[in-house]
């Protein structure tokens, strides 16, 4: 257990100096129509914050917050506020971060975490971690989760540059099919 606190502090940690509000608004200037989305990465951004500032972590602290996180991304998604892209991205790592926080003493969620846990590290480090082997498991899952809120940032930040550019793309394939 208390390795998995460990994993919410680093998580912090590492996040913090890259999310912080002064540091991101000095690196990319916010998209002002994703304030939803960016009021959710803010959410995890003051849990991880708050645990690290009392020492606390956990699965009876980590577990209420995640859920009313993701009641919020629901209703956001429902009322349209955030898109679908944004919201898949953010309820999956939500439940990363609940599986590696959840309380299993006999190994019994073992293979799902591996798999779950294990695709979510490759998919967003390129790494593969064995979440058997726990001098892996801190290190990789703290960054797996906070390449994680960057990449949903960069989403959100660069939201509308990705849409003209995908207009530009259409326009080009509507030329080479046109002369055909």
């Amino acid at each position: 257990m208390v390795k998995k606190i460990s994993v919410v502090v680093m998580v912090f940690v590492f996040i913090g100096g890259f999310l912080g509000a002064e540091s991101s608004a000095s690196l990319i200037k916010r998209n002002e129509k994703e304030q939803a989305a960016y009021a959710l990465l803010d959410q995890i951004i003051s849990m991880f914050q708050g645990m690290a500032a009392t020492g606390s972590g956990g699965e009876d602290l980590v577990r209420p917050q995640l859920d009313e996180m993701m009641a919020d991304a629901k209703k956001n998604l429902a009322e349209e506020k955030i898109d679908p892209v944004f919201f898949h991205g953010f309820q999956r790592m939500l439940s990363v971060i609940k599986l590696i926080v959840i309380k299993d003493k006999e190994g019994i969620l073992g293979p799902i975490i591996q798999k779950e846990v294990g695709g979510y590290v490759l998919e967003t480090t390129g790494k593969e971690v064995n979440l058997l082997d726990e001098s892996q498991t801190i290190g990789s899952v703290a960054d797996a989760i906070a390449q994680g809120i960057l990449n949903l940032h960069l989403y959100l930040d660069t939201k509308e540059q990705r849409e003209k550019l995908w207009e530009t793309i259409e326009k080009r394939f509507e030329k080479t099919t046109q002369k055909k």
